[in-house]
């Protein structure tokens, strides 16, 4: 009993000194990653100031001072996508690629409807089968304007699973 104890303190400790080493090794690269985050941002920031500048007297000094920049934060960047890469992180999307579908007002509750139906098949084309479930009905309205008056014509398909 006694010869486990001790092997069991040298296990903790041993797991206590790894999980230290993991830590500070996480505190380093949070470090350098802020580190190139600033670097990229000041870079940005004096390709932006550039620009501005581009159609000056000394517009050719200019040009190639931006392409210097911009081969830089290239660099930057690959080296910091390399780097997600390789601990296994996968980066995150941006948030302005990410479009939402527009949404369309609901239509006013006062306007005439006037509702079509349209029957499910009894058989399955591809099987024959007579034995269905219940589905959802596909609905869809659509605002029809004749001229002096508004009506809303309704769309119900009848379907089965």
């Amino acid at each position: 009993m006694e010869t486990t104890a001790p092997q069991g303190q040298d296990e903790l400790s041993a797991l206590r000194a790894l999980v230290a080493e993991q830590a500070a090794k996480l505190e380093r690269q949070d470090a350098e990653v802020t580190k190139r985050d600033t670097i990229i941002d000041i870079l940005r920031a004096q390709l932006e100031l550039l620009r501005h500048r581009q159609h000056g007297a000394s517009s050719e000094k200019i040009d190639r001072k931006i392409e210097q920049f911009e081969l830089m934060l290239e660099e930057i960047e690959a080296s910091r996508a390399e780097a997600e890469v390789r601990s296994g992180k996968t980066p995150l999307p941006e948030l302005e690629d990410a479009c939402e579908k527009p949404k369309r007002k609901p239509l006013p509750d006062g306007l005439p409807t006037d509702e079509r139906i349209y029957p499910a098949p009894c058989n399955c084309p591809t099987c024959g089968g007579t034995s269905f479930l219940k589905a959802p009905d596909k609905v869809v309205q659509v605002m029809e304007h004749v001229p002096a008056s508004v009506k809303i014509v309704r769309h119900v398909e009848k379907r089965f699973v």
